[in-house]
C-alpha cells in the first residue's frame, strides 16, 4: 500500500497517484468490534475462519468491490473502518475509502469493515474482490 508514517495517531497513506487519505486511528474503540461480533457474528464460526466477515450470522447482498460507489450513502459521512488484518480502527470518509480502495494494486490485499457508530449497518470489503452490504442497498 506504499509507504506509512505514524504521526500522533493520524495514519498517512502515501497511494501511488501522491496523494495522501488520512486514516484517523481511533484510540480505545474495541467495544465498536465486541458489540459488533455480538450483532452480526457466530463466534465459533469466528475462531475457526479467523475473519469476521466470513463468520457472518445475517444474510447480506454480495457485490464486486469495484462497484462500491454505486451504494446510496452520503459519501462525506465520516464512518468507522476496521481493518481486520491490523486489528485496529479508523475513521475515514466513504469518499476518501472509495478513491483508496480503487486504488489499491492487485496484489494488496485488504479486508474491512466498514460502518457507522450505531452499527445498523455495515459493508464488509473482502481480499477476494467481493463486498457484503447489510442495511445499505445500491
Amino acid at each position: 500500500m506504499g509507504n506509512q508514517v505514524e504521526q500522533k495517531g493520524t495514519f498517512f497513506l502515501e497511494i501511488k497517484m501522491k496523494k495522501n487519505y488520512i486514516f484517523n486511528k481511533v484510540q480505545g474503540a474495541n467495544n465498536y468490534i465486541q458489540n459488533f461480533i455480538q450483532r452480526y457474528v457466530d463466534v465459533l464460526l469466528l475462531d475457526e475462519r479467523k475473519l469476521i466477515w466470513n463468520s457472518l450470522t445475517v444474510d447480506t447482498k454480495v457485490i464486486k468491490t469495484n462497484e462500491l460507489n454505486k451504494i446510496h450513502m452520503n459519501i462525506c459521512e465520516q464512518l468507522l473502518l476496521y481493518d481486520e488484518r491490523k486489528k485496529e480502527i479508523f475513521t475515514i470518509k466513504y469518499c476518501d475509502l472509495l478513491v483508496h480502495i480503487d486504488e489499491l494494486e492487485p496484489w494488496e490485499e485488504v479486508d474491512y469493515l466498514v460502518f457507522n457508530n450505531t452499527l445498523d449497518w455495515f459493508i464488509a470489503i473482502t481480499h477476494e474482490d467481493k463486498s457484503l452490504l447489510y442495511g445499505v442497498g445500491c
